[in-house]
């Protein structure tokens, strides 16, 4: 039997580690191992709802097992809040299951629940001063850091009248424990720009988020591609970008 499963992450099935071979997880397996490694979900719709199935009738009594896989299934279908829901019950069995907290964090990002994933990455960040003091006698103390979260990396604004505009939102959050600071937000080339009331600078707290507006204002037809950049202080990402695309029609 395989010793590997199909699974799927960020709407292609990838591998990921077994479960163990018994009662329904036979059939996850059966189910799993006939849809192709890398291939999209728009092609096995019906292996995903069986597999949906199979993971609701382990829900009762695997639930540990079964999370990563059955809630990031749901998150990939876009039904972020039922797979919220399964993290948050297989870690009230497991408070230490460190892939589960990991993907509910991810999880409440792409819900929008910034202050919910900021204070998990903060009792995360707590525990880990704590093991830190307990091994050095408290001699090392780890930094607070800021860390950028956009809700969306792509923009795309369609077809828009050549003199017309199109508006496009999205969210900077801050998923760290320390200030994030903006120092500049800039679309690089027109017909993009940003909203008048768009800040120079910035400064977002832990746990707190910044909508910003993008405009789209074609001066001739054509496609058109451009990027939005944004400076910081974020740790490990000190420039984050959206790309942006439309369509400018006569």
């Amino acid at each position: 039997e395989p010793t590997m499963r199909n699974y799927a992450i960020d709407r292609r099935f990838r591998v990921l580690p077994p479960m163990l071979f018994s009662g329904v997880n036979r059939r996850i397996m059966e189910i799993t191992r006939t849809i192709p490694l890398g291939a999209g979900f728009e092609q096995h719709a019906d292996k995903m709802a069986q597999l949906l199935v199979a993971y609701e009738g382990l829900r009762e009594t695997r639930l540990k097992e079964i999370a990563p896989y059955y809630g990031g299934l749901l998150v990939d279908l876009g039904r972020t809040d039922e797979a919220i829901a399964v993290f948050h019950s297989a870690l009230g069995l497991a408070p230490n299951l460190r892939v589960v907290r990991t993907m509910l964090i991810d999880a409440l990002r792409r819900a929008g629940r910034y202050p919910e994933a900021q204070q998990m990455v903060q009792e995360e960040f707590d525990l880990s001063q704590a093991r830190v003091k307990g091994v050095t006698g408290g001699a090392v103390r780890l930094s607070e850091y800021s860390a950028i979260s956009l809700s969306a990396s792509f923009l795309s604004f369609g077809e828009v009248g050549v003199g017309e505009q199109g508006s496009l939102k999205f969210t900077i959050a801050n998923l760290g424990t320390a200030t994030l600071e903006i120092s500049r937000i800039q679309a690089l080339g027109r017909p993009f720009s940003l909203a008048a009331s768009t800040p120079r600078d910035a400064r977002i707290e832990p746990g707190e988020s910044l909508a910003l507006e993008t405009l789209f204002q074609p001066l001739r037809g054509g496609r058109f591609q451009s990027t939005l950049e944004i400076v910081s202080n974020a740790r490990g990402r000190k420039t984050a970008e959206v790309r942006l695309s439309g369509q400018g029609v006569e």
